[in-house]
């Protein structure tokens, strides 16, 4: 878990970033699986802002469909939690461990916040899931 501690309050929240000290929370997670697991995700920069919310979802969804398994439940380091923004799945975070997970959004830059126990974000927990790569197996990113 310490590889964590690169980003805590490292990198900056800025809509659409993509940078290594400048993401929004999808950059973050691009960047986290980019320097930490050698995994290339895609951009997602076909919105303007994070007021495109369905635009945001829709785009989600389709990557969620083609390259990554639910594991609610059983999660592990470097899984992603979706969750639910405005009524609509378009914030995530990257699970460290023990029901935390870091992200970053506008206002808070890049933090650690425990998704098991804090009422923020329980209630708005729409899935956990892992990179599987357009496999059946969901063991394809490693979990040390």
């Amino acid at each position: 878990m310490e590889w964590v501690n690169h980003y805590v309050r490292t990198v900056k929240f800025v809509e659409r970033g993509r940078e290594e000290t400048r993401a929004d929370c999808w950059g973050l997670v691009r960047l986290i699986y980019k320097n930490e697991l050698n995994v290339d995700l895609p951009s997602f920069l076909d919105y303007k802002t994070t007021k495109q919310c369905r635009k945001i979802t829709k785009m989600m969804d389709e990557e969620r469909e083609m390259n990554w398994e639910e594991v609610s439940g059983s999660e592990k380091p470097f899984d992603v939690i979706l969750i639910r923004e405005a009524g609509f799945a378009m914030h995530v975070g990257v699970v460290i461990g023990k029901g935390l997970m870091v992200h970053c959004q506008n206002g808070s830059d890049t933090t650690v916040a425990n998704y098991k126990t804090n009422k923020d974000w329980t209630s708005k927990v729409e899935g956990i899931y892992r990179y599987a790569r357009n496999s059946d197996s969901a063991s394809t990113v490693p979990t040390n």
